[in-house]
């Protein structure tokens, strides 16, 4: 057996502010702010002046704007939020295992599925008003709100030869290529003269067939069907 001690970490969660609706207030007391620490950025130093920013932005949103919620699901109601925190500190009186923990644990549980039901259901409801005014727009946004689902975003690309570069400057530099071929003047020369070759296939491909032409004259009613037949035998 092997024994290794560790430090426990405390971590402190970062205090995050609601930014939809920033005042008037909040905008000139940080622009303002932000002009007295450029009047002298040139006798400070670089970490100096990112540490002033820092303190301008997080005590003038300190001072204006509410903390955001802690509510991770837009269909989650108080009380089911009420009851989360409680379990979460059952669990740090009693532990995870414990009876408390788990009829708590099964409560939220729920309440959580109730909400999100109810939640579905409130939004089909505005989806079927927004179809009978005709609001198509409002339909579909409500629609790829419920349905979406996650996206990761991928910041790798491929080279010429395939491999794949995971570093930005790499990446900048491949995009910086990439463009340059594509609008340079041998670049847009072959692409002109592919561009005809098309366009001499598809001429080509678009004149009717023999077999065709008997067909649609076949598929003719009869007074229509031999006048083309004499045509054709002309």
């Amino acid at each position: 057996m092997k024994i290794k001690l560790k430090i426990k970490k405390t971590t402190v969660k970062p205090i995050r502010y609601d930014v939809k609706d920033i005042g008037e207030d909040s905008t000139i007391e940080t622009r303002n702010r932000f002009k007295t620490l450029l009047m002298d950025i040139e006798e400070k130093e670089p970490n100096e002046i990112a540490n002033a920013a820092k303190n301008i932005i997080n005590e003038t949103a300190a001072k204006h704007l509410k903390k955001r919620s802690s509510k991770k699901q837009p269909w989650m109601s108080e009380d089911t939020l009420i009851k989360i925190k409680e379990r979460k500190e059952a669990k740090a009186k009693f532990g995870i295992h414990a009876p408390v923990c788990r009829t708590i644990a099964k409560e939220v549980k729920q309440r959580c599925k109730r909400d999100k039901k109810n939640y579905l259901i409130g939004k089909c409801r505005e989806i079927e008003a927004h179809m009978k005014e005709n609001r198509s727009r409002e339909m579909y946004e409500e629609i790829k709100n419920i349905t979406k689902t996650f996206q990761p975003r991928l910041g790798v690309i491929k080279d010429e030869k395939g491999y794949i570069l995971t570093e930005s400057k790499q990446i900048v530099d491949r995009w910086k290529r990439y463009c340059e071929k594509m609008y340079s003047s041998d670049s847009t020369a072959d692409q002109q003269e592919k561009l005809e070759e098309t366009r001499e296939d598809e001429e080509i491909n678009l004149l009717p067939l023999r077999s065709e032409v008997e067909w649609v004259i076949g598929s003719l009613k009869d007074g229509k069907a031999q006048v083309a037949m004499i045509f054709k035998r002309r």
